[in-house]
């Protein structure tokens, strides 16, 4: 099918334009000889085949060389496929030489003389190509051969081999459900009589086992205060969250505090020393205050009182 020239307009309604230097000179450009020259790799194509058109334009170095319109120069049977392409460039110092590649084709038979252009150099000189020759040929219809009927479909013939992959996977599958059947009815039909009962470790033992573990890293005798106060407070963080069913996590130190006092459950020495400890570590982990290595200590001798306390209690209740 041919494009008309009304679509040709819209898809190339913009001027493809190619400036070889931004900034021109001219009084060195007057001067200067300008051409144009083409070749084309085939003088002769089938309907809508497509043949190269070679544009090799010579111009001064400070030349400004407009590219022509797509619907100029051709004749109105022939057709530009696709924006020219650059195909090489020279610059001498005094003369440049530009490739370009333009695509042409037709769609009605014919011979047809073309020609590529205008090139508008400087905005002041127009240029146009050498003149080509191009046929444009249909394709070949034997107009002295018989008529031939359309043929009748024709039944597809299928033998075994083309089922041989479904019926290995229908076996496949027959196999895997009978041995899943042989499985499922030699299982054990008996529970055993004794099932390993899960231990429960008390939140105080866990996080007195979880101290202990942390004074084993000696981090301040390393002077990595700021990681023994972060795993300080989480011990107790989840001791507490653990023991009393509260989120702690999830508050600062001042609310967990008051959390904590306002439960009404914990001795006022245990909230005291631990608003101590939350306080050093805030300071260590935020304000990057440097404690003394006697006062880390003391911090976690605090913990271990405050775990040691509330254990005893929840003891006692029970």
């Amino acid at each position: 099918m041919s494009i008309t020239k009304k679509m040709q307009r819209t898809i190339f309604s913009v001027r493809y334009i190619v400036w070889v230097l931004v900034f021109c000179l001219p009084a060195v450009a007057f001067g200067q000889s300008f051409s144009v020259t083409a070749t084309i790799d085939s003088t002769k194509i089938l309907i809508g085949q497509q043949a190269r058109v070679v544009v090799e334009l010579h111009a001064g170095v400070n030349a400004a060389v407009q590219l022509p319109f797509y619907d100029e120069g051709l004749n109105e049977a022939l057709e530009f496929v696709k924006t020219p392409q650059i195909d090489t460039m020279q610059n001498d110092g005094t003369q440049l030489v530009v490739n370009l590649i333009f695509t042409i084709t037709g769609f009605r038979e014919g011979t047809y003389d073309f020609r590529i252009g205008p090139f508008v150099v400087n905005e002041r000189d127009t240029l146009w190509s050498n003149t080509m020759e191009l046929q444009v040929v249909d394709f070949p219809v034997d107009l002295q051969g018989d008529i031939q009927d359309i043929q009748p479909l024709q039944p597809v013939i299928y033998s075994w081999r083309d089922y041989i992959w479904y019926i290995a996977g229908i076996a496949f599958l027959l196999i895997l459900i009978a041995v899943c059947i042989i499985i499922w009815v030699k299982r054990p039909k008996q529970l055993p009589l004794f099932t390993k009962e899960e231990v429960i470790i008390p939140a105080h033992e866990k996080a007195l086992q979880q101290l202990e573990a942390l004074k084993a890293k000696k981090l301040c005798e390393h002077d990595k205060y700021k990681q023994f106060y972060t795993e300080l407070t989480d011990i107790v963080r989840a001791y507490f969250a653990e023991r009393y069913g509260i989120q702690t996590f999830e508050k600062t130190s001042d609310e967990l505090i008051f959390d904590i006092a306002a439960g009404g459950k914990v001795a006022h020495s245990v909230v005291n020393d631990l608003r101590m400890v939350l306080q050093e570590a805030d300071l260590v982990k935020f304000a990057k205050h440097t404690p003394l290595l006697q006062t880390a200590y003391q911090h976690s001798g605090m913990v271990l009182y405050i775990i040691t306390e509330t254990a005893e209690k929840e003891s006692n209740k029970k």
